[in-house]
């Protein structure tokens, strides 16, 4: 539960930051009419793809960026600069959606990939103290249980016995 609350507050954090350097960005490229969109935008999305956001906090964040400083390219700008800081920014945000949305997909397959691995474990681990055939506990599984009771009788310092049969030619036994 502490991870996710800081996992919570970093990504808040992370975005909080990505916000205020748009803005901040963002105004200094359309208030200073020599620089181009694009060095701000490349700058912005380069650390945005850095850094790990959900996608749509990713998609959201790059839109509002990307409109904002569109409007202000609009207010502030001549027309030749609109259109060159227009295409630019409209590709470089495209390119960086690309990069980021390719960065979480491989983040998600990875995930994906330890939880097929986990399950695999399980299910190995599930077989290794089952009898394949009768589908009840075996030896090692019973070596496991007796561990867990021994420590919980000496906790509680209450008794504790056990008997292990070894029954000849069983196998016969059990066959008929």
């Amino acid at each position: 539960h502490g991870t996710d609350n800081l996992v919570k507050k970093t990504n808040i954090l992370i975005v909080t930051y990505l916000v205020g350097a748009y803005i901040l960005f963002i105004t200094a490229a359309t208030i200073n009419l020599n620089m181009p969109g694009v060095l701000i935008t490349a700058v912005l999305l380069g650390a945005q793809v850095c850094f790990d956001l959900f996608p749509m906090v990713n998609f959201v964040t790059t839109m509002v960026a990307y409109l904002t400083f569109m409007v202000l390219v609009l207010i502030f700008k001549e027309p030749t600069a609109i259109v060159y800081d227009f295409v630019d920014a409209s590709l470089v945000t495209t390119l960086g959606l690309v990069f980021s949305w390719r960065k979480s997909r491989n983040a998600w397959e990875h995930a994906r990939a330890v939880a097929a691995l986990s399950e695999q474990n399980k299910l190995l681990y599930e077989s290794s103290v089952q009898d394949p055939l009768t589908g009840l506990p075996n030896r090692r599984n019973a070596f496991e249980d007796m561990a867990s009771v021994i420590r919980k009788a000496n906790r509680g310092l209450t008794p504790f016995a056990c008997m292990i049969l070894d029954i000849d030619n069983f196998k016969q036994f059990n066959d008929k």
